[in-house]
Order: C-alpha cells, then sequence, then structure tokens
C-alpha cells in the first residue's frame, strides 16, 4: 500500500468539509430569501459567501491559482455568516420577549 501524504489528506477532508458547509449556506441562504426567515441582505450576503467559495473548491480542484483566494472568502465568511445569523437569532428574541412585570 502506497504512502498516503498526511498534508493532502488533510487538506481533502478540509475541502470535503468546506464544500458541506456551503451547500448548507446556499440552502439555507434559499430558503430564507424565499421564506423571510432572515433579513434579505443577510440571505444574499450567505449566497456570495457560497459561490465565493464554490469557486475557490473550483479553483483549487482545477490547479487554477487566481481561484484560490475565493475559498479563503467562502470559509471564513461561512464562520462571519454563523455568526451573524447568531446574533440577528438573539436580537429578535431579545426583543420579542415581553416587558417585565411592574412591581409597586
Amino acid at each position: 500500500m502506497p504512502a498516503v501524504d498526511p498534508r493532502a489528506e488533510a487538506r481533502g477532508a478540509l475541502l470535503v468539509a468546506t464544500v458541506s458547509g456551503l451547500v448548507v449556506l446556499f440552502a439555507f441562504s434559499i430558503a430564507a430569501l424565499k421564506g423571510g426567515l432572515l433579513p434579505r441582505w443577510l440571505a444574499w450576503l450567505g449566497l456570495v459567501f457560497a459561490c465565493s467559495g464554490t469557486l475557490g473548491i473550483v479553483g483549487i480542484a482545477t490547479g487554477v491559482g487566481l481561484l484560490y483566494g475565493f475559498w479563503f472568502g467562502g470559509l471564513f465568511g461561512f464562520v462571519l455568516w454563523i455568526l451573524l445569523v447568531s446574533a440577528m437569532f438573539a436580537l429578535r428574541w431579545w426583543r420579542s420577549r415581553p416587558a417585565p412585570a411592574a412591581t409597586a
């Protein structure tokens, strides 16, 4: 059995994880646009990050060095988008809480 380069194996695992994250990001952004779950700008931002990551994956898979940077945009954009969506949901929850009862 030939020796496997651990760096190539790690890179492959990271690419698979990135692809699955981008699929989730793309699908959730489309659903948010159709259902109104998120503000439209946040759903569009998710689509931009998903497309950026997809371009980067294509660049890495085909060896086109010009597209490599897009992969980082998709990877870190995914993390940023998750944080923004979480903050938006937390803010929405905070605003929807009933006012505390006044005590005399």
